[in-house]
């Protein structure tokens, strides 16, 4: 950039360094110019990308439709528009999008699925979303985690034979574990997942991708996480000091979150709630506004909001819990692949209602749970002590 200062590419790649490194405000500097000098898609969704990722939704929207107004229709940049007003629950304009959507191709028709699923139509969401990225996002919301680890398992079964594979099944059957609270399990299934993953790249050689740090630092996370979990403390901190020195190695502070949440769980192991809320909130302010990239293991905003929720509620204070569970269940995008927390959220509020004295918002908020739960497997202590008290409350 010094001998080419007006170099369109590098002004693009410099850009999502500084993405990738947590600067937004540098990256949406260096893409602006570049979108404005090259008017393609490709530039005009990448910084709409970012945008969404400042918070900045409404620029979002109104770059994408100049760019479909004045240059051409253009898949990428409709389903950023998409994205765009999703993000902010315009879900009238996000189904108008995603309709058309489906019109440039059958590879966009998840789009129109996932307005639903955020509208809580479950079943109709169900005859769209039906790849398997998609498989365990409605059971979880329904409340059906057994079918979850059923159907991780059978991909375990499906990928015998091939290492890679079976180590991404055991990653996805450790997760699926995890959300059953099944953590010992849990362990194991991701410790085979570490065993099969090392032994591949280690066949690979100098071909293969080499351990890298996103990769390590994702790994540790969730190894923390599953630790603090099981209450094995020690672990937990130790993995979440190694993840802290990797960060540190890097520039972006933002992942600092991660180490956080670790922390955080502990010490809500630790029955220490007001610390927890803390690093939790930590956490919190850690992460970039909703937005999806197409990676299911993103966004986790319902992850960390839930955890300072739980936090703040154990601790007793209820109006700070009542408001954090509420912006759950305000998530969209943030909370796709975590329709368990999501659900759990409203008998969550119903119960600080209910503490508060607000029978009118308990029982509505009872109903919301019960009916989005209807369905859900025997054994979820929620579902019985939820019908419960919104029996007494009917009386």
């Amino acid at each position: 950039m010094k001998i080419y200062p007006g170099h369109i590419l590098g002004q693009s790649w410099l850009a999502w360094s500084y993405y990738y490194a947590g600067n937004l405000d540098k990256a949406i500097e260096y893409l602006e110019f570049v979108a404005k000098n090259t008017r393609t898609a490709d530039d005009v969704h990448d910084l709409a990308s970012i945008y969404m990722a400042k918070g900045l939704y409404q620029k979002a929207e109104d770059v994408c439709r100049s760019f479909l107004q004045d240059v051409e229709d253009n898949g990428d940049v409709r389903h950023h528009l998409f994205l765009a007003y999703l993000c902010r629950r315009k879900f009238d304009l996000a189904l108008a999008e995603a309709e058309k959507l489906y019109l440039l191709g059958p590879s966009w028709k998840s789009d129109k699925g996932i307005v639903l699923f955020c509208r809580d139509d479950f079943a109709g969401a169900e005859k769209i979303l039906v790849e398997p990225d998609w498989e365990g996002a409605l059971p979880l919301a329904r409340g059906k985690i057994n079918e979850i680890i059923g159907l991780s398992q059978r991909d375990l079964e499906k990928s015998k034979g091939d290492k890679g594979k079976e180590g991404d099944a055991y990653a996805g059957l450790a997760w699926a574990l995890e959300k059953n609270g099944l953590y010992e399990k849990a362990y194991q299934a991701f410790a085979q997942y570490l065993t099969l993953s090392a032994e591949c790249r280690k066949s690979a050689g100098e071909s293969g991708l080499p351990y890298l740090p996103s990769q390590q630092k994702s790994d540790l996370f969730t190894k923390g996480r599953i630790q603090a979990e099981m209450k094995s403390f020690d672990e937990a901190r130790k993995t979440a000091e190694e993840l802290k020195s990797l960060i540190k190695k890097g520039i972006n502070t933002k992942e600092l979150r991660w180490y956080e949440y670790i922390l955080g769980l502990i010490e809500l192991g630790k029955k220490n709630y007001r610390q927890a809320a803390d690093l939790f909130s930590g956490a919190c302010g850690h992460l970039d506004f909703v937005y999806y990239n197409g990676d299911a293991s993103q966004p986790q905003h319902a992850l960390y909001f839930d955890a300072l929720a739980r936090a703040l509620y154990a601790s007793g204070d209820l109006e700070k819990a009542r408001k954090t569970f509420e912006k759950i269940t305000l998530l969209t995008i943030g909370r796709l692949f975590h329709g368990d927390i999501y659900t759990k959220a409203y008998y969550m509020l119903a119960k600080i209602a209910e503490q508060q004295g607000d029978k009118v918002r308990a029982r509505e908020n009872y109903r919301k749970f019960l009916d989005l739960w209807k369905d859900a497997d025997p054994g979820l202590p929620e579902v019985p002590d939820g019908k419960a008290r919104l029996a007494a409350l009917e009386k």
